[in-house]
C-alpha cells in the first residue's frame, strides 16, 4: 500500500512546491517588476513633460540640453575624434573627419532625428568585444583578459555631442563631488596624487601616522546599475530629452566576442554600461558619485572614475582604526545600495609612516574579511612605498622604459636606421611620457641616485637616436637633440601644475598649493606648493606678473625661462659641440640618410671611435702618425698637413665651425672624410 501511495504523494507534493514557487513568483516578481517600471516611467514622463512647447505640434524651444545640434556640435566633435578600430559597419573616424559637407548635413539631420525622438539606433547597440591578454598575466585564464569593445565610430560621434551636453549640465551644476576627478574637464589622476602625496609628506612633518585604503570594484562599468543612473539624474533636477535618451542608449544592448576570425553567439548584456563607449564614462560617474556619501569630512577621499582611495591620519593607530572602520562600513552599505560589489581580496590596506619606535600596523574589516596589508600599494599608476621614498616607483619606470628603449635601439641602427627626428618624436612617446607621468609627485626623492637611473635612460635614448659615440659628453647630446634635461623639465612640469591649479578657485587642490606656510621640515619633505614657489625663484618668475593671462600664455612664459636658464648653463660650459652650436635650438635640419648623420653627429659632439675608442678599450690615447700630437677629430679636419689637398679639393675651412654649420659644408666635409679613408673609423 506504502509503494502504491508513494508516487502520488510525489506529485502532490511536486504539484503543492510548484503552486508555492508560483505564489511566490505571482506575490514578489511582477510587483517588484511593476514598481520599477512605473518608477522608470514616472521619470521619464516628467523628463518628457518638461520640454517646454509654445504650441502643440511646434518645434521645441531652444534651450540648452534639448535644443537640436548644429553643424558646429557636428564640427567640433569631428575634431576631437581619435584613431580607433571601427564597429561592425566598417565606418572609421578618418572617413567622418574627410567627409563632405554635403554627408555631414545628412549626418546632422539624422543625429538630431535620434536626438529629438530620444531614440539610440539599435544597430549601433551591438559591440564586437575583443579579448586582450593583460600584461603579466596568465594568458591560460579567462580573468586575466581585458575585453575591448568595438562600436560604430558614427554612434560614438553621436555619443560624443550628447556628452558635452551632459558634462556642462553635470558641471555648470557643481553635481560631481569634489574629490571625483575622473573625466572631467580640468581634472586629472595628478590631482589625487599630488593630493595623497602631499598629505603623506605633511604627516612625516607632523610625526604622525597615515593609513590609506584603496578599493577595487569587482567589474565596476559591468555591475552599475542602469535603473540607479536614471534615478541620480531625476534627483539632479535633470530632464528634457537626455534621460529618455540615455534610456534608449542603455538598454537592449548586445554583443559578440571575437577571437581571431571566430566569432560567439549573440548576447544580451542585461546589466551595466558599454563598455568603450564616450558616454558610459560620465553615467559611470553619475552612478558612483555618491559611493562616500556620509564618510566623515575628515576621512580624506580621492575617487577617480572607479578607483576610491580613503585615508586617515593621526599620532595613535587605535584613532586611525576606528575612524576608517566606520568609513569602510559606510562605503560598503553605499556599495550595495547602488549595485556595486568590493573585492576583499584586491582592496588593500597601507601604512605610511617614518618613525622608528615600535608600532603595529590597522587591522581593518571589510564583509567581516580582514583587508591585508601591504608595504608597497600602486595608485593611479604611481607606487607609493611604506616611508614614500619612491624606489619602487622609479625602478618599475625605469624597467619599462628599457623594454621600449630596446625598440628604438633595434631602429637606430647606424647604416640603415631611421631618421633621427623619427627616433626622437618615437622616444618621447614610448619612454618620455612614462617618465613625466608623475614626475610632479615622485620628484621629492631625495635620492640623486635613484633619480639618475631615469636620467641614464634619457642619456641612451639620445645616443641611439643620434647615433653618438658611447663617450659622447651629456650635456652636447641634449643640446644636440633639443631635449631638455630632465631636472629643469621637472622643473617646468611642477610649475605649470601650479599655475594650472592656481587659476582655477574650485580645484580641489587650490587651496593646498596656494596656502603654503613654509616651515623646516623634520625629513627634507616639501610640498608641491613649496617646491613650486622654489621654482619660481630659480626661474626668476613673479606670479603677479602672470596672473592676468591665459593658460597658454602662462605656458609659453614659463617654457621661455626654462629655456633661458638652460641657454645659461650651456653659455657656461666648455663642451666642444658650443664652436658648432652656441646657443640651443632645433636639431639640425639635414636631409641625410642614416650613415652619413651618425658620422656627422659624431663630427659635431667631437667623439668618435678613432679618437675617444681608447676609453672604452682602457688604452693610451692616439697619436697622429704624421704630426705625433694627441688624435683629434680637429686635428684631422683642419690642421694635419697630410690632408692639406684633400681639404683643399673638398673646400674645408680651417675654421672647425664653418665646416659644420650649414648642409653644404656638412656635405663638404662628409666627402673629405670619405677621401682619407676615414669613413669607417669613426
Amino acid at each position: 500500500m506504502q509503494g502504491r501511495n508513494t508516487p502520488v504523494r510525489t506529485i502532490a507534493k511536486f504539484k503543492m512546491q510548484q503552486a508555492n514557487w508560483e505564489l511566490f513568483t505571482r506575490l514578489l516578481v511582477p510587483p517588484s517588476q511593476v514598481n520599477l517600471q512605473t518608477l522608470t516611467s514616472s521619470i521619464l514622463n516628467a523628463a518628457e513633460a518638461s520640454i517646454p512647447r509654445s504650441k502643440p505640434g511646434n518645434i521645441r524651444k531652444m534651450v540648452p540640453w534639448w535644443s537640436p545640434f548644429n553643424l558646429e556640435d557636428l564640427d567640433e566633435a569631428i575634431r576631437n575624434t581619435k584613431s580607433c578600430s571601427p564597429g561592425g559597419d566598417g565606418i572609421h573616424n578618418q572617413m567622418l573627419r574627410h567627409c563632405s559637407a554635403e554627408m555631414k548635413e545628412i549626418i546632422l539631420k539624422f543625429f538630431n532625428t535620434c536626438w529629438i525622438e530620444s531614440t539610440y539606433p539599435s544597430e549601433w547597440k551591438q559591440a564586437v568585444v575583443v579579448p586582450i591578454p593583460k600584461r603579466g598575466k596568465d594568458p591560460l585564464l579567462a580573468q586575466h583578459y581585458r575585453p575591448i569593445s568595438l562600436t560604430s565610430c558614427l554612434g560614438k560621434l553621436l555619443e560624443k555631442m550628447v556628452n558635452g551636453r551632459l558634462q556642462t549640465f553635470l558641471e555648470r551644476n557643481n553635481i560631481y563631488v569634489p574629490y571625483q576627478t575622473g573625466f572631467r574637464k580640468g581634472r586629472s589622476t595628478i590631482d589625487h596624487l599630488v593630493k595623497l602625496s602631499d598629505r603623506i609628506l605633511n604627516t612625516f612633518d607632523s610625526g604622525e601616522h597615515l593609513v590609506g585604503v584603496f578599493f577595487d570594484i569587482k567589474g565596476a562599468y559591468d555591475m552599475t546599475w542602469r535603473y540607479g543612473i536614471l534615478q541620480n539624474m531625476f534627483k539632479y533636477n535633470l530632464r528634457g530629452n537626455l534621460p529618455k535618451f540615455i534610456q534608449s542608449f542603455v538598454e537592449n544592448r548586445k554583443f559578440v566576442v571575437r577571437v581571431g576570425d571566430a566569432y560567439s553567439n549573440e548576447h544580451v548584456l542585461e546589466n551595466g554600461v558599454p563598455q568603450g563607449s564616450t558616454l558610459s564614462c560620465s553615467l559611470f560617474g553619475i552612478a558612483i558619485n555618491e559611493i562616500a556619501r556620509g564618510v566623515a569630512d575628515e576621512i580624506g577621499k580621492c575617487l577617480y572614475v572607479d578607483d576610491l582611495t580613503i585615508f586617515c591620519a593621526d599620532k595613535t593607530i587605535g584613532i586611525i582604526t576606528r575612524k576608517l572602520q566606520v568609513a569602510i562600513n559606510q562605503i560598503c552599505n553605499n556599495a550595495n545600495a547602488v549595485g556595486f560589489v568590493l573585492s576583499e581580496e584586491k582592496t588593500k590596506v597601507a601604512h605610511f609612516c617614518r618613525l622608528r619606535k615600535p608600532h603595529y600596523d590597522p587591522v581593518l574589516f571589510m564583509n567581516d574579511r580582514i583587508i591585508s596589508v601591504v608595504q608597497e600599494v600602486k595608485f593611479l599608476g604611481l607606487t607609493f612605498d611604506r616611508e614614500l621614498r619612491w624606489s619602487a616607483h622609479i625602478q618599475n619606470v625605469a624597467t619599462t622604459c628599457r623594454k621600449s628603449l630596446n625598440v628604438i635601439r633595434v631602429l637606430a641602427h647606424h647604416k640603415w636606421g631611421a631618421h633621427p627626428k623619427t627616433l626622437l618624436d618615437l622616444y618621447k612617446g614610448l619612454i618620455l611620457s612614462r617618465i613625466d607621468y608623475g614626475c610632479s609627485v615622485y620628484s621629492t626623492c631625495s635620492s640623486t641616485t635613484l633619480l639618475g637611473k631615469l636620467d641614464r635612460i634619457q642619456n641612451l635614448a639620445i645616443r641611439y637616436c643620434l647615433g653618438a659615440f658611447p663617450t659622447s659628453p651629456v650635456e652636447s647630446l641634449h643640446v644636440e637633440a633639443n631635449i631638455l634635461p630632465l631636472a629643469l623639465r621637472r622643473k617646468q612640469i611642477v610649475v605649470n601644475y601650479y599655475l594650472k591649479v592656481s587659476m582655477d578657485g574650485k580645484h580641489p587642490n587650490y587651496h593646498l598649493l596656494r596656502d603654503v606656510t613654509t616651515r623646516a621640515r623634520l625629513y627634507r619633505c616639501r610640498s608641491l606648493g613649496e617646491r613650486a614657489r622654489e621654482e619660481f625663484a630659480y626661474l626668476q618668475l613673479e606670479y603677479a606678473d602672470i596672473v592676468d593671462m591665459t593658460m597658454t600664455a602662462r605656458r609659453g612664459v614659463v617654457k621661455a625661462r626654462v629655456y633661458e636658464r638652460w641657454n645659461g648653463q650651456w653659455a657656461e660650459s666648455d663642451a666642444f659641440l658650443k664652436r658648432v652650436k652656441a646657443e640651443i635650438g632645433p636639431l639640425f635640419p639635414l636631409g641625410m640618410a642614416r650613415l652619413a648623420l651618425t658620422r656627422l653627429f659624431r663630427l659635431r659632439l667631437g667623439h668618435s671611435a678613432l679618437t675617444h675608442g681608447f676609453l672604452l678599450a682602457g688604452d693610451d690615447r692616439p697619436q697622429c702618425d704624421h704630426c705625433g700630437v694627441d688624435l683629434s677629430l680637429e686635428h684631422i679636419l683642419c690642421v694635419c698637413p697630410e690632408y692639406r689637398n684633400a681639404r683643399d679639393f673638398n673646400k674645408i675651412s680651417d675654421t672647425w665651425a664653418e665646416n659644420l654649420n650649414t648642409n653644404d659644408k656638412c656635405l663638404n666635409t662628409l666627402r673629405f672624410i670619405s677621401s682619407i679613408g676615414f669613413n669607417d673609423k669613426l
